[in-house]
């Protein structure tokens, strides 16, 4: 069985999911397969062009371009604390963080796959965006369930504030 943490990280955090078990022949056994589509936050329209960046601190590891479809489909290899960042020009960017150290040996032959929707909004001039610069969520390997959750304090916090973020962003668009 291929174990999968499907979440979406859209307009007002809507759709978290817990765990769902999923086949797809993108997960591999040498990391966590990342896969979803990247979204404007207003229309919901998939983002073509969109970059994803695969990042262990300053580095770049690796990086992906989104087809006209908006999909995603990267590999995180396990053993480190990664910062994963979509962007797109005229959209504040948002990240994700993603740790794949302490995952046992025995349970990465099955692989693991984070199924994540991401939704960009629109800058807008002289607005405040610095929120953003924090990751969203943080989704580290639980041993208890085996598999990936979000590390609930952090993303409880973050939708919490980002439902005031997206209060105020709705207000400085209408104006």
């Amino acid at each position: 069985m291929i174990r999968s943490l499907l979440c979406s990280l859209v307009v007002g955090f809507a759709g978290f999911s817990s765990l769902n078990a999923q086949e797809s022949s993108a997960v591999s056994p040498d990391g966590v397969s990342l896969f979803g589509v990247m979204k404007i936050e207003l229309s919901g329209e998939p983002i073509s062009g969109g970059l994803v960046a695969l990042m262990l601190g300053s580095d770049t590891i690796s990086f992906f371009e989104t087809g006209a479809d908006g999909k995603v489909d990267m590999l995180i290899p396990y053993g480190a604390e990664y910062k994963i960042i979509y962007s797109f020009p005229n959209y504040a960017s948002k990240s994700l963080l993603v740790d794949t150290r302490h995952v046992p040996d025995f349970t990465k032959e099955e692989g693991f796959g984070l199924d994540v929707d991401i939704s960009l909004p629109p800058l807008i001039p002289n607005f405040d965006f610095s929120l953003l610069d924090e990751p969203i969520g943080l989704v580290m390997y639980d041993a208890g369930s085996d598999n990936f959750s979000f590390d609930n304090p952090y993303t409880r916090k973050k939708i919490k504030q980002y439902l005031a973020f997206k209060t105020k962003l709705a207000e400085a668009r209408n104006n």
